[in-house]
């Protein structure tokens, strides 16, 4: 009786699992790209870290799951809502921005962290330096918006960093 049901809820899960997975087919690619994005950007950074003389850290693993999860779960909320607007093509550009944004931050995050484990002044450490000043500096210029966040965003932590500060005295 209990393996009957446990078959049946069975049956339901992978029904339901089949149904969004079909239901987000239009942004697969993206989230297959993501996928891709964020095991790299794992991998280069669990290797920056034990290069570095850090050690495995299941709270930071943890975090980039959530991060992760919380990626997907955004994506897929968008493309939902632009679905039941009747406006897929608009959804699915949105999650292209999405997607762009994601791959532009932690791109300069993987650039970064294989720059921590490749020796200065070796050949593959100046292009990685190269890719890594043009992107964080040179691409902030072209897009619009851009820099006024970076800039804000840089003040605000500036001014947690001085609040800090005043509450440890």
């Amino acid at each position: 009786m209990l393996e009957n049901i446990m078959n049946e809820v069975k049956v339901i899960i992978v029904n339901v699992i089949t149904a969004v997975l079909g239901f987000l087919s239009p942004i697969q690619d993206f989230m297959v790209a993501i996928v891709v994005l964020f095991a790299c950007n794992f991998v280069f950074g669990l290797t920056a870290d034990m290069v570095t003389g850090g050690e495995w850290s299941w709270k930071k693993a943890w975090r980039f799951l959530w991060q992760s999860f919380i990626f997907f779960v955004l994506a897929a909320a968008v493309f939902t809502c632009g679905h039941y607007m009747h406006n897929e093509g608009g959804a699915i550009q949105c999650v292209s921005y999405i997607c762009y944004v994601t791959i532009y931050i932690y791109g300069v995050n993987i650039l970064r962290n294989i720059r921590h484990m490749l020796q200065e002044g070796s050949g593959m450490y100046r292009v990685v330096d190269i890719l890594y000043y043009v992107l964080t500096l040179k691409v902030v210029d072209k897009i619009p918006f851009l820099s006024e966040y970076l800039k804000k965003s840089k003040k605000e932590a500036d001014n947690e960093d001085i609040e800090e500060g005043l509450h440890r005295v």
